[in-house]
């Protein structure tokens, strides 16, 4: 892959590091294309592209346009004409057309389409003029070049939503629908009311395709491209629940450090965090209010949430909740584990929006450590997961007795939240070998990890007296925990009545 990957701006990419860093997404792009490959008649169906933030919508079309100016069938037939991701300053049919007017002047970079939209610009005052004139030379153009006019919007539903009113849709409906030169392949971050209502003016007019979440093997297929390394069978498994398939996300995972000192591990999260936050937050305020609220129930818990669990944490009625996570689920902000049952289980579908509530919205000490443990669990293979605690033993045997209490903190989480049995039986035995020679041990992981086992306290001891057999055999070692201390003399262990059962 050539080029710095882009998250936020693809239109920043040459078309050549356009195509070369789409490497996911090719089955939509087929779709896409064959729609346009079909437009051959006196009328257009136009395609709206959905999906929610960060999901590719962007990416997609504009590799539509790459592919059109690469196919010598397509280029023979088509000329897109590619809006900026945002077009705030269109309030008007008249300056939809102009805008569409403008992006044509710099992309032919032809002096006379440039002069052209200043001189339909001046004329604002008469928005029929504007809008006639606008569109007749957008016709000339398409007339000169012998090719119809993909025109190619992103974030249709905030131009009908916000800025142009019920009869101005209209008007654009009528150009759209009668208009065989005209094409609008259109993006939108979920359904709305101008596309799903009868009564509307976008009504049926285009073919909606849903950009549905990556799988496994997408997930791999651009983590590879990204880190330029390979995660074969399930180990791509956590990066998926992380990111629940959402492109940006996994980009910006990919940037993620994965240290498995504890140190590094939680300034990283705290940095990816903090450059994200924008992007995180972004995601929320698109959210009306009460959904918001019901999302924002949802991430708190973490866990599996049932609608009267999300009701009670949002202080709302049953079917109020119930019916706006509904709406979330439509949206693809959160996922329902299962329908099999009587009861549904919803769970948001980024599992990185939990990880940012706990450490921003929610910051203190005791949060920060409980996402750092859900990040590790979510995020390590279970060989990975015991290796990276194996580091965090390791760090607290030379730490300051005061700088130990986060490393302690986040092993006792692990220890109850690991899934994985074996995994947690390792934890457990790697504690109790280490941990309970120190006496600062707070009481909560003494009492999950136990007494130092015999083997454990053997292989301290023999490792002593090979590094100092004199000082071994003189001073055998005495080993301290929260509970006691027991001393290992000549193959015997001496141990407490505490923990004698």
């Amino acid at each position: 892959m050539t080029g710095h990957m882009m998250k936020y701006n693809p239109a920043f990419l040459s078309p050549a590091e356009l195509i070369d860093q789409f490497v996911v997404r090719h089955t939509d792009l087929e779709v896409v294309l064959q729609t346009i490959r079909e437009n051959t008649t006196g009328a257009n169906q136009h395609v709206m592209v959905i999906g929610p933030r960060g999901s590719g919508k962007t990416m997609l079309i504009r590799r539509v346009a790459a592919e059109i100016g690469r196919d010598p069938e397509l280029a023979g037939r088509w000329y897109p004409i590619i809006f900026a991701e945002e077009s705030y300053q269109v309030t008007t049919p008249g300056e939809f057309w102009l805008e569409a007017l403008f992006h044509l002047g710099q992309q032919t970079r032809d002096p006379r389409w440039q002069a052209k939209y200043k001189e339909f610009g001046s004329q604002w005052q008469d928005e029929n003029t504007m809008r006639e004139r606008a569109f007749d030379q957008l016709m000339a153009f398409a007339e000169q070049e012998g090719k119809r006019l993909l025109l190619i919007v992103e974030n249709l539903n905030s131009l009908f939503g916000d800025q142009l009113t019920a009869d101005d849709a209209w008007t654009l409906r009528h150009a759209l629908q009668n208009e065989p030169r005209l094409m609008l392949l259109a993006t939108a971050t979920s359904r709305f009311e101008e596309i799903t209502q009868p009564n509307k003016a976008m009504y049926e007019l285009f073919r909606p395709h849903h950009l549905r979440p990556l799988g496994q093997d997408e997930c791999r297929i651009l983590w590879k491209s990204l880190t330029r390394h390979d995660l074969g069978g399930d180990r791509i498994r956590p990066i998926e629940i992380l990111t629940g398939g959402n492109v940006r996300l996994l980009a910006i995972l990919s940037t993620f450090g994965a240290q498995l000192s504890l140190h590094q591990l939680m300034d990283d999260l705290v940095r990816l965090v903090d450059e994200h936050t924008e992007y995180f937050k972004s995601h929320l305020d698109a959210l009306p209010a009460t959904e918001r609220k019901v999302y924002l129930a949802l991430v708190e818990r973490w866990d599996p949430s049932t609608a009267r669990d999300v009701a009670d944490a949002a202080r709302l009625s049953v079917n109020r909740a119930s019916s706006l996570l509904g709406r979330l689920v439509d949206r693809g902000a959160v996922v329902t584990l299962d329908d099999t049952g009587r009861t549904k289980w919803y769970q948001v579908a980024e599992r990185m929006y939990n990880i940012y509530y706990l450490f921003r919205r929610r910051g203190s000490p005791a949060q920060r450590v409980r996402a750092v443990v859900r990040f590790m669990i979510n995020f390590y293979q279970p060989e990975q997961l015991v290796a990276a605690a194996r580091h965090i033993v390791d760090e607290v045997s030379v730490l300051d007795p005061s700088d130990r209490q986060d490393h302690y903190y986040v092993y006792c989480d692990l220890i109850d939240q690991v899934p994985v049995d074996t995994v947690r039986g390792q934890l457990v035995e790697m504690a109790r070998d280490t941990f309970g020679r120190l006496d600062d041990v707070p009481e909560r992981l003494a009492q999950i990890i136990g007494p130092p086992t015999y083997a454990g306290v053997l292989s301290a001891s023999v490792s002593s007296a090979i590094d100092s057999p004199t000082r071994a055999a003189a001073d055998p070692p005495r080993h301290a925990s929260a509970r006691g201390t027991f001393t290992f003399r000549r193959g015997r262990t001496s141990i407490p009545k505490s923990y004698r059962k």
